[in-house]
């Protein structure tokens, strides 16, 4: 079944549970025994919507019938009316030419109208017709211009369905900080008016968010509020996905045992039959459960499962995933052919999904592209139109004064024309060539940014393979050297995400890329910034690729040092980093006030990789660095930089 009003995996059939009420049959009878025109019209639109989700064909037969009535009885509004149901139809059909053209029809009908609340629900139809097919950025600015419009003359409602559905929209462009602004903008409306269907779906989708942003607490929240909406509004299947969402936020923050009992009865239901609707968050949550408690055949059967599922929704993203974490058990199994295969399928198909958003967002440039160019192109006709119109009034007035003026106004006019289109011509073809040059460039930008998500790909996958290496060391110099290498290669790794997010393709923000870093470091030692706490002081700077990677694995290296030496006996201390530009010199301080260096052994062995590696890159950068040992360890490193 394909829902036109409400986006989204968790989005609920309002509009469908209501209309499902009303009784074909005494509609049906109302057509054929009416003799009101305008009666028999209202109900072949109510036709339209009631057979909307489950028989397109006859939402688009009913349509036709309140179209040909409308303009028999020459009722403009009603035949917009039923241009706009016929344009639904033909989404639901899945054809996106005639829906589209219909839409506009409608569009322009109602403003002819004055009609600005329909013209809101159109342009919001619009919205909903190109995210359904991946067009991100015409189906965003179709919301836009519909939101505009609704602020003025919808109702609270319909403004609340559309920010909702604009949430939903952000959240598939991963921007999550404009999602979660308009979903709960769109929540706080659906409480104003009690929509109370509303605040159950737009409450999932904000903890659904939140889990994708790894803010589990806040998942679990919004889980448990769904849940006590959907118990109270009776509707199984919400209450399951509210369930499942809430083992999954459980998982997440390690708490197993409440995992379990929430989620096991959802999953022996679904195996006795009780009820038919599951979600692969809840096979994937079974699996991580299984795998803690150490059942590796159980969680590779539901992971198994949750990629059947994924499969059967077409979910590339989710596919690529439990690929990841089939291939994750295989390897601790010690199947390591099976394990390979799995690695390099979910590559592929992250590979995959790279080109088909690459193809999206050339496929959106050329359509918005060949737009302007027929609006230019109509602009420049009228504007050629009204030229025409000036010169034969002037040739009126100036032939009815004198012959002779006549004559020279003709001439001059008609060097002056002549003029003018080589003229136009001239811009016309500079403008082509402008544009070539526009699509050229974008074109290129794409391809660098596939580089870098490349090369980021690539890293990561390096840095799973030898986190998977890992568990399987038991030699701790062994171990340390592999974790100190996984910590390299992800320093690097971050730097080509940051070049992939950013639109400057050449230069990073140095203060985003340190804090990520260090963060990622703390992480990777299972360091708490409440037993070390961590002071940036970082100006506001961006800097060349060339310059941030040595200067990224230096800090690696100094933030290790300090992570594994400075702090012995699980002390509590700070550490202290800083980055300041002064005219063409860039001063990095580390500092910590741990138990400094009297044994150096522990802190700088001159003959160790990461001591050589730090000055092989401080010499061929020209910089020096100076050690002080006063209230623990301070390093002082200064790097001369092109302005």
């Amino acid at each position: 079944m394909k829902c036109y009003a409400v986006l989204g995996l968790f989005a609920l059939l309002l509009s469908s549970q209501l209309l499902a009420q009303t009784d074909k049959d005494s509609l049906l009878r109302v057509v054929k025994n009416s003799n009101h025109d305008t009666l028999t019209i209202n109900t072949y639109l109510q036709l339209c919507k009631i057979y909307q989700d489950e028989n397109p064909d006859s939402t688009l037969f009913f349509a036709l019938k309140a179209e040909k009535l409308a303009k028999k009885i020459n009722d403009p509004f009603r035949e917009i009316r039923a241009i706009h149901e016929k344009a639904v139809a033909y989404d639901l059909k899945d054809n996106l030419d005639s829906c589209t053209f219909f839409l506009n029809k409608a569009d322009s009908g109602y403003t002819a109208l004055h009609r600005f609340d329909w013209k809101a629900s159109v342009l919001s139809d619009l919205g909903v017709a190109y995210y359904l097919r991946s067009k991100h950025e015409l189906s965003l600015r179709a919301y836009i211009k519909a939101y505009d419009l609704m602020k003025e003359h919808s109702t609270k409602k319909d403004i609340a369905k559309t920010l909702n559905n604009m949430g939903l929209l952000f959240k598939a462009r991963k921007e999550f900080d404009r999602a979660i602004q308009s979903l709960q903008t769109a929540l706080e409306i659906k409480k104003e008016i009690n929509d109370e269907p509303g605040i159950l779906n737009t409450t999932i989708n904000i903890g659904s968010l939140f889990h994708m942003r790894d803010m589990f607490d806040s998942a679990y929240y919004y889980a448990s509020i769904g849940l006590i909406q959907a118990e109270k509004l009776q509707y199984p299947k919400d209450i399951i996905i509210c369930k499942s969402n809430m083992g999954a936020a459980l998982c997440s923050m390690g708490k197993y045992d409440q995992a379990w009992k929430l989620l096991q009865p959802i999953d022996r239901d679904f195996q006795a039959g009780v009820h038919k609707f599951v979600s692969p968050t809840l096979f994937e949550s079974m699996a991580n459960l299984y795998m803690h408690k150490e059942q590796g055949a159980k969680a590779l059967e539901y992971f198994f499962k949750a990629l059947q599922l994924a499969k059967q929704r077409n979910s590339l993203e989710s596919i690529t995933s439990f690929h990841k974490s089939i291939a994750r058990m295989y390897f601790k199994n010690g199947d390591y052919r099976r394990a390979y295969l799995h690695l390099d399928t979910s590559k592929t198909l992250t590979d995959s999904v790279l080109s088909t958003n690459n193809v999206r967002q050339l496929a959106e440039m050329s359509a918005i592209f060949e737009t302007n160019e027929k609006q230019n192109k109509i602009q420049i006709l009228q504007e050629t139109n009204q030229l025409n119109l000036n010169l034969l009034a002037s040739q009126r007035k100036v032939r009815n004064y004198f012959i002779l003026s006549t004559i020279l106004f003709v001439g001059l006019s008609f060097l002056s024309f002549r003029a003018y289109r080589g003229n136009r011509r001239k811009n016309k073809l500079l403008t082509e060539q402008n544009n070539l040059i526009e699509k050229s460039l974008q074109e290129k930008e794409i391809l660098l940014k596939e580089i870098h998500h490349r090369v980021k790909n690539n890293l990561q996958l390096v840095s799973s393979l030898l986190s998977l290496q890992s568990n399987y060391i038991d030699d701790e110099k062994a171990l340390d050297a592999v974790r100190e290498s996984k910590n390299r290669v992800q320093s690097m790794a971050l730097i080509h995400q940051n070049l992939y997010r950013d639109d400057d393709l050449v230069n990073i923000e140095v203060k985003e890329y340190i804090e990520q870093l260090s963060n990622y470091l703390f992480h990777s030692y299972n360091i708490h910034q409440q037993r070390i706490a961590l002071e940036l002081d970082i100006d506001a700077m961006k800097l060349d690729i060339d310059i941030l990677i040595p200067l990224g694995l230096i800090l690696n290296e100094l933030i290790n040092n300090c992570l594994k030496y400075a702090f012995p006996d699980q002390r509590n201390g700070k550490i202290r980093i800083t980055l300041k530009q002064q005219e063409s010199e860039l001063h990095l301080g580390i500092y910590d006030n741990g138990i400094g260096m009297q044994n150096k052994t522990m802190h700088f062995e001159q003959n160790s990789f990461g001591y050589k590696m730090i000055n092989a890159f401080l010499k061929k950068m020209k910089g020096h660095i100076a050690l002080f040992t006063e209230d623990g360890t301070k390093i002082d490193i200064k790097i001369p930089v092109l302005k």
